[in-house]
């Protein structure tokens, strides 16, 4: 049987693991949030700061977000810095 013309393609890729809890989407949403917009690079130090979040925990949105193609880790000064990906660029 052959899909309908026009019917929404079926994802058939699988998402791996357990869906993130809403505290895990709001966290990331907060870490990205203490990122300037200016494309200003910033430590993962002062991430923690602004957003007033545990340094481990940051560590982890950020690798979720850099996975999401949202955050970026430069090197600057001979420092790690992370910086927002332009919309467009993704």
């Amino acid at each position: 049987m052959t899909e309908p013309e026009g019917a929404p393609a079926e994802n058939t890729e699988a998402k791996r693991g357990r869906p993130r809890s809403a505290e895990t989407i709001e966290r990331d949403n907060v870490i990205l949030g203490a990122i300037p917009a200016d494309g200003t690079g910033v430590t993962r130090k002062q991430i923690a700061e602004t957003a007033g979040v545990d340094e481990s925990k940051v560590y982890l949105s950020l690798y979720r977000l850099q996975r999401d193609g949202q955050a970026t880790r430069v090197r600057e000064n001979g420092v790690h810095a992370w910086k927002r990906v332009a919309a467009d660029a993704a």
